[in-house]
């Protein structure tokens, strides 16, 4: 069953990277850049403030971070006890496929999909009643995970294990946050305060 799945994984990764045409290089070599979303990251944090003020704003702001980080490291991790090689430096792979970044180190699971899914999926928790278009956030972890099959730097399942790492972090980070800071008051506006 394991080999199945591994040659489930090479096949999709082969359609997805199949599907990569010139014209659309330029696109995903930016959409994979973590500093191409600086703008994004700026949007959470004035959002954060907005909604919690001062002091309980920079303690959600540092569970944002340290979601991101936790999120890295566990990917770190994983990849070091894994040591799967990333498809660009397969030799049984690199040939069929498209590849435009150098990438080094090991395939699983992708830091880039735990690491947004992780901070969208609290970023979405701590506002989806307030604002509900805060959903449009996932259109960054989305894009940010398939640029990694696009440029052939991850298999499908780095990417999906990745989604799901992210997503159960940003839960437990949302938990966390709310039992210990956001009791059980929704604030009804985004107006900055002095909580």
């Amino acid at each position: 069953m394991l080999n199945s799945l591994e040659q489930w994984d090479r096949e999709l990764l082969l359609f997805f990277n199949g599907l990569s045409q010139e014209a659309y290089d330029p696109f995903w070599l930016v959409v994979t850049k973590p500093e191409s979303w600086v703008l994004l990251y700026v949007l959470i944090f004035y959002l954060i403030f907005a909604r919690f003020g001062r002091t309980t704003g920079a303690i959600a702001a540092v569970f944002a971070i340290l979601t991101a980080l936790l999120s890295n490291l566990s990917s770190e991790l994983i990849k070091r006890l894994t040591t799967r090689l990333r498809p660009n430096n397969d030799a049984s792979l690199n040939e069929l496929l498209r590849i435009l970044l150098d990438a080094e180190g090991y395939s699983f699971f992708s830091g880039h999909a735990a690491t947004s899914f992780a901070v969208s999926t609290l970023v979405v928790l701590l506002f989806r009643i307030q604002l509900p278009w805060i959903y449009a956030i996932l259109i960054w972890p989305f894009l940010f995970s398939l640029s990694r099959l696009y440029l052939a730097v991850h298999y499908p399942s780095d990417v999906l294990v990745g989604m799901l790492a992210g997503i159960t972090m940003g839960v437990i980070a949302y938990r966390l946050f709310n039992k210990f800071f956001g009791g059980s008051r929704e604030m009804e506006s985004l107006h900055p305060t002095n909580s």
